[in-house]
């Protein structure tokens, strides 16, 4: 049997934002077998599947993958380390840019083809491992397009990344102030999201797992993650059909020791429990209820202890849909002028 090239077999991070996926992807960067992308690429909500489409031209999108997913990349490095660290990785992003159009031009830039492009211009410019068995790619959704990415990649796998909603939501609204205000009109509206994006996040893990095995799609907790890293690493490990290695129980980027990316700007050395189960302190009463209202049956399942009882919980979905109803392009305040054909004519 022909020895399968490595770039046939992806490792696609999925979970939703701020479930601890970007230190997930952190602790596999410096394994001695795999070929990691170091930062969420926004490949599956920035690229694919809008710019799949005949509407844009093979230019557009190579440059919609050089403005946003190697973007990324570069925005990690230059957020995470200083100037001095930044010449000791020695890694040039225009170098990687110029590498990934190159490939890609020789392509007719299928959705699968621009995703190897940018692989193996990484791989070019970073070269580590030297002979990856696996490579790793992380956004942020790729739960969503874990068939689509299957289709493209037979023998892919996927790692999927839980965390407790309440904690997720106190992450995702320490954020506000700095980033999540410019993308929403009003934190209702990020709540939303967690509500809407964040549970189907956990119907996902479920059901893909059932339909691809869990030879193909596994779960892990964030909060098993930080707390036994150890002993959740060395499970990925055997997942994955990889050595064992002490260098996944350090998060890096690059070869470089990696602090985290909380709002908070706090320095982590290494996996850290600190933020587990503090929602008590970091989101109101209300805002828990909510959740719990939403999350209760997946957070049961994954050991997720609920706390209020279920006259609490209705009553906070209640008020929030009373906000959302109104909040929406077609609520009942904005088509009330519309004639309804049903309406008996005066």
């Amino acid at each position: 049997m022909d020895k399968i090239d490595f770039i046939e077999k992806p490792v696609f991070i999925c979970g939703h934002r701020r479930s601890g996926t970007t230190f997930f992807l952190s602790l596999l960067e410096n394994h001695p077998e795999l070929l990691v992308y170091p930062t969420d690429s926004g490949f599956f909500y920035a690229f694919y599947p809008i710019y799949e489409s005949s509407n844009y031209s093979n230019k557009e999108k190579i440059e919609q993958i050089v403005n946003f997913c190697i973007k990324n990349m570069e925005d990690i490095l230059t957020d995470s380390f200083p100037d001095n660290i930044l010449k000791e990785i020695d890694f040039s992003v225009k170098a990687f840019r110029d590498e990934f159009r190159k490939l890609a031009k020789n392509t007719q830039c299928t959705s699968r083809e621009l995703l190897i492009s940018v692989i193996r211009a990484y791989k070019e410019q970073y070269a580590h491992p030297k002979k990856p068995l696996l490579w790793v790619e992380k956004t942020t959704s790729s739960e969503i397009y874990a068939a689509d990415a299957l289709k493209w990649f037979p023998h892919a796998k996927f790692i999927h990344v839980l965390r407790d909603p309440r904690d997720n939501w106190a992450s995702l609204k320490s954020g506000w102030e700095v980033r999540f205000k410019y993308q929403n009109d009003t934190i209702g509206r990020l709540m939303h999201s967690m509500i809407e994006r964040g549970k189907f996040g956990f119907e996902l893990a479920v059901i893909n797992q059932k339909r691809f095995g869990k030879k193909k799609y596994k779960i892990i907790r964030y909060e098993d993650l930080v707390g036994n890293t150890k002993s959740v690493m060395e499970d990925v490990c055997r997942f994955l059909d990889i050595s064992l290695s002490r260098k996944v129980l350090t998060p890096t980027i690059c070869g470089k020791a990696w602090k985290g990316n909380n709002y908070s700007k706090t320095n982590f050395k290494g996996p850290s429990s600190y933020n587990v189960s503090r929602w008590k302190e970091r989101i109101t009463e209300q805002e828990a209820k909510l959740l719990e209202y939403h999350f209760e049956d997946f957070m049961k399942k994954f050991d997720y202890p609920v706390f209020f009882d279920l006259a609490e919980k209705v009553n906070a979905a209640v008020e929030h849909y009373k906000w959302y109803n109104y909040a929406q392009i077609y609520s009942y305040s904005s088509t009330r002028s519309v004639k309804d054909p049903k309406q008996k004519r005066k």
